[in-house]
């Protein structure tokens, strides 16, 4: 279990780098991540390097929840309908589907504890339990 949570902060890491410098379309990340992983897509861009410092302070919550960072591009905001001068957070669930959004100020915690209510992340808990 410890290499899997290795290689998810090791992925999420690579993600955030890639997705902000343009080596990886974003859009494909997120079609790849679809039923792996649940995304929390940021817009503008500018923000990466407060998600990272928010990634280093919270890997713990965001391993056991198989979220990822996305920052997005402008074909994502325009998908999401994000403003690229506002900081926008939207949560997409496993099916690729949007889950949750949060404009200006963003609560990590309302995040974890509204995947925490899932019953896909429910089920994930229960099977942990049984690990």
């Amino acid at each position: 279990m410890k290499k899997f949570q290795f290689l998810t902060l090791a992925l999420l890491a690579a993600l955030i780098v890639t997705a902000c410098g343009e080596k990886t379309n974003p859009a494909q990340v997120l079609t790849k991540a679809k039923w792996k992983s649940r995304i929390l897509l940021v817009s503008p861009a500018q923000s990466a390097k407060a998600w990272d410092d928010l990634l280093k302070k919270n890997r713990a919550k965001f391993t056991e929840r198989d979220l990822i960072i996305i920052v997005a591009d402008k074909e994502l905001r325009q998908k999401f309908k994000m403003k690229q001068d506002r900081l926008t957070v939207v949560l997409i669930g496993k099916d690729g589907g949007e889950k949750s959004r949060q404009i200006g100020e963003i609560n990590l915690e309302k995040f974890f504890s509204l995947i925490d209510t899932m019953p896909m992340r429910q089920r994930e808990i229960r099977e942990g339990a049984t690990d």
